[in-house]
């Protein structure tokens, strides 16, 4: 499949409000990337695709900006996630430690 021809929409206001709404069935703590399919037929949006962790969809096929903040985004992304589990693994150690030293 080739992406050469695709043209990239700019959304309103009102069909990102609706997006967020199917993306927030994730919850506050997903951690990969949601892409979510409209079709739009005479001014109305309807619902025709939710994908979730597959962040290399068509990436050949943005413009050097957009692939640039998509990769920035997504590097940033994976580094607060293995950061949130460092500091878990730690607080983790801390509180075992801190038990053993109260034996």
């Amino acid at each position: 499949m080739s992406h050469a021809n695709a043209e990239f929409y700019q959304p309103t206001e009102e069909e990102i409000k609706k997006a967020q709404v199917f993306a927030n069935l994730n919850g506050e703590n997903f951690n990969g990337v949601q892409r979510i399919d409209f079709l739009k037929i005479k001014n109305n949006i309807y619902l025709s695709e939710l994908e979730d962790d597959s962040p290399y969809m068509a990436i050949e096929a943005l413009n050097e900006n957009q692939r640039k903040k998509f990769i920035d985004d997504f590097k940033t992304m994976v580094y607060d996630y293995y950061d949130k589990i460092n500091q878990e693994k730690e607080s983790k150690k801390k509180r075992e430690l801190k038990r053993e030293s109260q034996k």
